[in-house]
């Protein structure tokens, strides 16, 4: 797993980047939804929480994955702006 940061205009960029076996494309438009999972013990709730947080912030996750290749996720966070001053406060 390979975790990189940087600025963008819109805030800082998180990509969180694996070599492992990756997705089909047919999983990746659900990733995201509550209760989905390919994993036999999985609850589906771990991606679905992550994205909810990250709105709340006012930021955007996004997935890309090919298969044998690996998935890379992608964080954008504001640096600063109406949502994040009123977690602060």
């Amino acid at each position: 797993v390979t975790v990189s940061a940087s600025l963008a205009p819109q805030g800082m960029l998180i990509s969180v980047k694996d070599d492992g076996p990756g997705m089909p494309a047919d999983v990746l438009p659900n990733v995201f939804t509550p209760l989905f999972t390919t994993k036999r013990a999985g609850s589906g709730l771990g991606l679905p929480i992550c994205k909810k947080i990250i709105d709340s912030l006012g930021g955007s996750i996004s997935v890309e994955s090919r298969l044998n290749v690996g998935t890379t996720f992608k964080i954008l966070l504001p640096l600063a702006g109406e949502k994040a001053a009123r977690m602060v406060n």
